[in-house]
């Protein structure tokens, strides 16, 4: 059961959502994203959000000017609480999408962990976070840039 803070949160974060997606439609920007594909075995670490359908990397907008390991890494902290910051990180995509009215210009960062750490989500922005394998993933997997990612590894 879920606290009243984290319906009301749930309810803000999808009506800024909606917003968004109206200041798209009218200016169709270039927004900036990082994210991380986290992978134990053959399973890779999802979210999903309480505001979009589907499953996605732990990620979000990055700020251009800074390095976008270094967003990827702050947004996995923030969605999961997990600190990427010791892993070798690889950039494994990176691109520009047309997608919700934007270019979206993304850029995965892919790294290896020997064991799961544990997860720790919000229940206001991310309502869960788990392992899922390639194939799931890539079936289920909300936006094409991800897609795109999770194409690329399931040819290798």
């Amino acid at each position: 059961m879920i606290s009243v803070y984290q319906y009301l949160m749930r309810v803000l974060y999808r009506l800024a959502y909606r917003l968004m997606r109206l200041w798209w439609k009218i200016r169709h920007p270039t927004t900036h994203g990082a994210a991380i594909a986290l992978w134990h075995d053959d399973a890779l670490l999802m979210v999903r959000t309480s505001y979009r359908p589907g499953y996605a990397l732990p990620g979000g907008f990055a700020n251009p000017a800074k390095d976008s390991r270094l967003e990827a890494i702050r947004e996995c902290m923030e969605e999961v609480k997990i600190d990427c910051s010791g892993l070798e990180l690889v950039l494994a995509w990176h691109g520009d999408i047309a997608f919700e009215d934007r270019c979206d210009r993304l850029s995965i960062w892919e790294g290896q962990v020997s064991r799961k750490p544990a997860l720790e989500i919000d229940h206001t922005e991310i309502i869960w976070a788990g392992w899922i394998p390639l194939q799931l993933a890539l079936d289920s997997c909300d936006g094409p840039q991800y897609r795109q990612y999770l194409q690329q590894k399931a040819a290798k």
